[in-house]
């Protein structure tokens, strides 16, 4: 089975597309993103893990997103993703030599609409994401799963101020329609859950949770029958066509260093899975810049107190929160 950038890509945390609040119309934020991603287990239909070599996925991927106006925001992401397999039953030579391999992933495009502010925030959002060109899928060391998928989405979010100062929770579901193959198409629910917290005047810390069930797709050993390499369509698609349930729990930060500009951090591990990689470890980290357009509303003279500083830390968390796509 291959790598996981898909999975982080679209289904980890918060990312832009995926955000219940909208940047203002006029204004948005530009982010770089480096994301390390390690497995050293693979996963059975039934949860089992056990050792087939070790993979390491990383790369860096540069996103958009952009208020169209105070309610509809437009974004955009592109990964560049470098795989290295070890271990001695390679899929494919000479990508799973041991040595890293890199390409560009799937550009991804979304729009979102900010229905309610009160008394929570309420924003349905549709995305689409597709290979910029066809790469290899069949390695463990692939970047991604080569395969177009459209989601939609409804993300919620509150501040907690009036039970817990300070505080921010958000979560998102999305249906994911994706590309048959073989005459198969592994639909997937995805449900993401995090919680913040403003810790002075530039310090947030967060707790995360993402989950993803498929609702159809093939199970590893009983569905995959030898032989089990390229000369077999259904174990070459094996990537494509997992049945590929998750949870992953984690943390990060952010960080703001003036009120545009802001640097943060993530970490997330597997917690259950069937299918697929066990994640033992994924970090981003990156640094997030809030530009304003010359249509923008007139901005108020800053007033540096904890409240501009938090909002500017708010701004820039879906940047930073992008982890860059990587596939299961």
């Amino acid at each position: 089975m291959s790598a996981l950038i898909v999975l982080f890509w679209i289904g980890t945390s918060p990312a832009a597309w995926s955000q219940a609040w909208t940047p203002s119309k006029g204004e948005g934020d530009i982010s770089f993103t480096y994301f390390n991603l390690y497995t050293a287990d693979h996963l059975t239909g039934d949860g089992h893990a056990f050792p087939a070599g070790k993979i390491r996925l990383t790369g860096l991927t540069q996103s958009i997103d952009f208020g169209i106006n105070d309610r509809l925001a437009f974004s955009f992401g592109l990964p560049y993703g470098f795989g290295k397999y070890v271990g001695t039953k390679p899929h494919a030579l000479p990508i799973d030599n041991g040595l890293y391999h890199g390409t560009l992933q799937d550009f991804r495009l979304g729009m979102r609409y900010n229905l309610l502010a009160r008394p929570l925030v309420l924003t349905p959002y549709v995305t689409s994401t597709f290979p910029t060109h066809e790469y290899l899928h069949f390695a463990h060391s692939a970047i991604g799963a080569d395969m177009w998928e459209v989601q939609l989405g409804v993300a919620v979010g509150k501040r907690l101020d009036r039970w817990i100062p300070n505080t921010y929770l958000q979560g998102s579901y999305s249906y994911g329609i994706q590309e048959k193959v073989l005459n198969i198409r592994p639909n997937r629910s995805r449900f993401f859950l995090e919680i913040g917290h403003f810790v002075g005047k530039r310090f947030t810390l967060r707790g995360l949770l993402s989950a993803q069930v498929t609702h159809s797709g093939l199970d590893f050993p009983e569905d995959f029958k030898p032989p089990r390499d390229a000369t077999n369509p259904i174990w070459y698609r094996h990537d494509q066509l997992g049945r590929i349930d998750y949870l992953y729990a984690g943390g990060g930060f952010d960080y703001a260093l003036t009120p545009s500009l802001a640097i943060g951090a993530n970490v997330l591990r597997t917690a259950w899975g069937e299918n697929g990689h066990k994640l033992n470890l994924g970090l981003t980290t990156g640094i997030s810049w809030h530009f304003r357009m010359p249509w923008a509303r007139p901005q108020l003279a800053l007033v540096q107190n904890q409240n501009d500083t938090q909002q500017s830390i708010w701004r820039n968390q879906s940047a930073l929160l992008v982890p860059a796509g990587c596939h299961h």
